[in-house]
């Protein structure tokens, strides 16, 4: 149940994790609980972002743009790193 409200926040996470549970014969009762829970986390969160960024950001909209791809890059540059050192740790 924790993989079905994870992927929710991965794009396409959400399609794959529907196609494999249909296949997979995963029971229809805890699928509904666990993408319901994921919906409300999901909205909560978007709904949440949504209201700070608007109001911090209300008379300049450059800065919550700038922000949100400086937050971006930031994250992915955290991330890559993050694989590249655990990639030399094994083959090291």
């Amino acid at each position: 149940m924790q993989l079905i409200i994870v992927c929710r926040f991965i794009p396409g996470g959400r399609t794959a994790v529907t196609l494999c549970c249909g296949l997979t014969g995963y029971s229809r009762r805890r699928y509904v609980v666990a993408t319901s829970a994921a919906a409300v986390i999901w909205a909560c969160y978007a709904f949440f972002i949504g209201r700070l960024g608007g109001k911090a950001f209300e008379n300049n909209l450059w800065a919550g743009l700038g922000l949100a791809l400086g937050a971006a890059l930031v994250l992915s540059l955290a991330i890559e790193a993050g694989r590249r050192i655990m990639a030399s740790r094994r083959t090291g």
